[in-house]
């Protein structure tokens, strides 16, 4: 993975003084935590080395496996489905032969969640399926409302086989890993410390995509590698990525840039735009000592959205930082665009790549030429490279907690829409019996 940066925010030398003092200060706080391995909120940076953690949960990956499922159920929502969606839509053209396909239960919609059951049923009825149940807390209204569906599904069509082909993966001592030891499927357990949206290289996330035939090793090890280059390299080395995307995004926002633009010349990682909004918005939107801070995530898909928003980026306020997101692998493929009517402006034998690459190119040079800041991720498709890309990011997350005075790992406003929906699905339960 390769990160460059571009026509940076520029601040006051006061400014760049503090930002670059708080770094160093808690650099080697967050080396410490990396070095202690004590059991807290920063265990997503520790999971990825825990060998007796992974080999808790082994077994039930291989036995799930052995079942040769063609399709796994995820049933989870925010954290507990976003990141292995997000590695799944970005790297499963590049599986093994006959992999499983994902079918993911992250809404209440009722006409699709109508729609998936329907195609559930017939899966059902093949008997080549595992189901993964996953939330933190096990209490998640829409994770439990979408379990209740699915067993229910599943005591219909599979009643004699289902427990064996089910995993929970919850927090131990939730009311879903009771369930699970009342009805004797398989279950493996989050960290206690660890959250929903840090969770990717937890149980929560290895298992299902284990399942679904990725190179979990070496996601891990893309992760581990992360971690060395943040612990282990100065702050000031070109190499130190987390540090460098924090001190990046402080400045912006010192610079009253309040919006972080994800801008995506890969479709297929949009879900992993997605990841990062939650990451980001749920981590850093919050109240801190000197009023409400915040960065607002937005993700764009180019060259789709060239035609959309671009506009606004190149010629409205300098609000927004971007960083665009372009993967190796999509410029080597080399379908050749034939002669025709349409395409009289284009040279002979250009390839579909090719006209990709330089629209890419374009929206840069058109950003360089507004003197717009940017950043450029330039990826390979490999799990490896998703690891450390999805490590580096939640470490500099906490780092840009640190600097904007925010406990990243908490998310109280959440709680005030649970409990106004608690509050109504009540008052109809209520109103129903009578």
């Amino acid at each position: 993975m390769d990160i460059s940066y571009h026509l940076l925010p520029q601040l006051s030398q006061d400014q760049q003084k503090r930002i670059t003092k708080c770094i160093a200060q808690h650099h080697q706080h967050m080396s410490d935590e990396w070095n202690t391995q004590k059991s807290t909120p920063y265990d997503f940076i520790n999971i990825v080395h825990d060998i007796r953690y992974a080999q808790s949960y082994q077994q039930i990956i291989d036995t799930l496996k052995s079942i040769h499922a063609r399709y796994i159920v995820l049933v989870g929502i925010g954290g507990s489905a976003m990141g292995t969606l997000a590695v799944y839509h970005a790297l499963k053209h590049h599986r093994i032969e006959h992999a499983p396909e994902l079918i993911c239960f992250d809404t209440i919609d009722p006409v699709l969640t109508n729609q998936l059951l329907e195609q559930l049923q017939h899966i059902f009825q093949t008997q080549s399926y595992v189901v993964c149940i996953v939330s933190k807390s096990g209490t998640t209204v829409e994770t439990n409302v979408n379990a209740a569906l699915v067993i229910d599904l599943l005591q219909k069509y599979d009643p004699k086989a289902y427990r064996q082909k089910v995993v929970v993966i919850s927090d131990d001592g939730s009311p879903l890993m009771k369930w699970a030891h009342d009805t004797t499927t398989y279950f493996a357990a989050i960290p206690k410390y660890i959250g929903g949206r840090f969770s990717i290289f937890s149980a929560a996330g290895i298992i299902p995509l284990a399942l679904l035939g990725f190179d979990v090793h070496q996601l891990i090890l893309g992760a581990q590698t992360a971690n060395l280059h943040t612990f282990t390299m100065t702050a000031s080395s070109h190499h130190n990525h987390t540090l460098h995307i924090a001190y990046y995004l402080a400045q912006a926002y010192e610079s009253n840039m309040y919006i972080h633009n994800w801008f995506i010349f890969a479709t297929r990682y949009q879900h992993m735009g997605l990841w990062y909004r939650q990451l980001l918005a749920e981590s850093i939107g919050k109240q801190s000592p000197h009023g409400p801070v915040g960065i607002t995530p937005t993700v764009t898909l180019g060259p789709i959205d060239l035609h959309s928003i671009a506009q606004l980026y190149l010629e409205g306020p300098i609000n927004t930082t971007t960083n665009f997101l372009s993967v190796v692998c999509d410029y080597k493929q080399s379908m050749v665009i034939p002669p025709s009517p349409f395409t009289q402006q284009l040279h002979n034998n250009i390839t579909l790549s090719d006209v990709h690459k330089a629209l890419y190119h374009g929206i840069i040079q058109a950003y360089q030429q507004q003197e717009r800041p940017y950043m450029v991720t330039t990826l390979n498709c490999a799990e490896h490279d998703i690891g450390y890309f999805m490590q580096i990011h939640m470490l500099s997350i906490v780092y840009l907690g640190i600097l904007l005075e925010v406990n990243v790992f908490d998310q109280p406003g959440v709680a005030l829409y649970k409990q106004a929906a608690h509050r109504y699905l009540t008052a109809t339960t209520s109103s129903a019996s009578h």
